[in-house]
């Protein structure tokens, strides 16, 4: 078998960069080959249906699309090299062709990097196609064999429509002497429903599935994995075929879909919350000498008795309370008097007859009215003070939140908080934090601050997170 046979199959799962040249200088490549001298291949074949097997146990187990599109590029390998090694599976690697070892080393190095893909997070976008674009570059023979150079449509989100698989291959569209059909299973099922059309771009063709198709395959926590497989049967009309008919080849090529659930990462946010109260700062004295009005004859009925205020401020306000603001301590106040002459009894405030402080505009005024008919007197009075400060920092947690693709979910924050941080896990099990109002790394989620919009009175800040839905085809 020549060669060139070989590149155009193996080349379709050759997904993770342009393949190098081996040379014999090339210490890795030399030593891959020697290890594959004496396997035939048939164990090659094996090792790559082994890995793309533990891929998708993975894959299935941790929900993880990026390891299942690994799996699809192991098994698609394994698939076609069987297809070309069909007459060669007992020959060993070193009596084949020289073209074919080299391009069996560099699927055996596409293998292990396969292997060592690991359950991490990951960009849901990188997981939507298979793309070979390259290698047409690089062999542009190939387009005159059936070689598929893009698959994309490899993973989904929940929608209304329906869903399209697009495909790049060589033998698609309307050609003079070739004619391509695809068939499509879900499942080992056949959709009969598909539609192909082929009429729009050379090279190119766009599957239809019906939304009843995948519609009911979807989760809502968890990643779903769909094996599929598009046949393709190419009819070549050549010289001989009025009298042989055309030469017909089918091509079964396995890929797995991945359906996302409607659950894209559950929220948990957590922080400090400063915790405010009134905190006694100490006393707060207002003092005046009221004037001698001491009556010597005809003191029936107090007839020199006159007024006397005592008033006081602090800087405060209503509720809700700023830090800093102050007030007075009704309950502190206290007054005291003290005369040369005796004059405290002689008044409405000494004596029997007292009056209280008044306290007015959120007891941040203090006034004290009362009368004085004797010798002159030091008057004062004394309140405490109390100011509106933080004196502990509590902690706090709210959630968890589901959020679900192409939703928003609103998370009130006590106190007003604008900081704190996310705890993010995804569907995937993969947990990570952002701080609040940080960009997501991982392009899953995006939060905004949302000023006075939550909370029983519509007062109170609220936290809008979003599952980010991408345009996966």
């Amino acid at each position: 078998m020549k060669g060139s046979a070989l590149i155009a199959v193996l080349a379709l799962a050759l997904v993770l960069g342009p393949p190098r040249v081996a040379k014999a200088q090339d210490v890795g490549t030399a030593a891959i080959s020697a290890g594959l001298a004496d396997l035939v291949g048939s164990d090659l074949i094996q090792k790559f249906r082994q890995t793309g097997q533990v891929l998708l146990d993975q894959a299935n187990s941790s929900g993880n699309a990026l390891i299942a599109r690994a799996a699809n590029e192991a098994n698609v390998t394994a698939q076609n090299i069987s297809f070309l090694l069909k007459d060669q599976q007992n020959v060993a690697f070193k009596n084949l062709d020289t073209d074919e070892q080299k391009l069996i080393v560099q699927a055996e190095l596409t293998r292990e990097k396969l292997s060592k893909i690991a359950d991490t997070a990951y960009d849901m976008k990188d997981t939507t196609a298979v793309d070979l674009n390259y290698l047409v570059s690089a062999f542009p023979f190939v387009q005159n064999r059936f070689f598929v150079q893009r698959i994309s449509g490899l993973s989904y989100l929940d929608q209304p429509g329906d869903y399209s698989i697009r495909v790049i291959a060589s033998t698609l569209g309307v050609q003079e002497d070739i004619a391509t059909t695809i068939a499509v299973a879900l499942n080992g099922r056949a959709v009969s429903d598909a539609t192909v059309d082929q009429s729009q771009q050379h090279g190119v063709a766009t599957i239809t599935l019906p939304n009843g198709d995948l519609k009911a395959l979807f989760d809502n926590t968890s990643l779903k994995i769909v094996p599929a497989k598009l046949t393709f049967t190419v009819k070549r009309r050549t010289f001989w075929s009025f009298l042989t008919g055309p030469q017909v080849n089918a091509y079964d090529v396995p890929i797995y879909i991945s359906l996302y659930p409607h659950l894209a990462a559950t929220v948990t946010v957590s922080g400090s919350e400063p915790k405010y109260d009134w905190v006694d700062i100490g006393p707060k004295s207002g003092t005046i000498s009221t004037p001698d009005r001491n009556c010597s004859s005809h003191c029936h009925g107090q007839p020199t008795a006159g007024p006397n205020t005592i008033a006081m401020s602090v800087s405060g306000g209503p509720a809700p309370y700023m830090p800093g603001y102050q007030r007075f301590e009704e309950s502190t106040a206290h007054f005291s008097c003290t005369s040369a002459n005796d004059g405290c009894p002689f008044s409405n405030e000494g004596g029997s007859h007292d009056t209280s402080p008044v306290f007015s505009d959120n007891d941040t005024n203090v006034a004290l009215n009362w009368s004085t008919w004797g010798h002159g007197t030091q008057s004062t009075l004394t309140v405490n003070v109390a100011r509106w400060q933080q004196t502990r920092q509590s902690p706090y947690s709210v959630g968890p939140q589901p959020i679900d693709f192409g939703s928003v979910a609103m998370l009130d924050l006590p106190g007003n908080r604008s900081t704190g941080t996310m705890h993010v896990t995804t569907f995937t099990k993969h947990s990570y934090d952002i701080l609040v109002g940080d960009a997501d790394p991982n392009n899953l989620i995006q939060s905004s601050i949302q000023s006075h919009s939550c909370g029983p009175l519509g007062d109170q800040d609220c936290l809008a997170i979003q599952a980010i839905a991408p345009t996966l085809n």
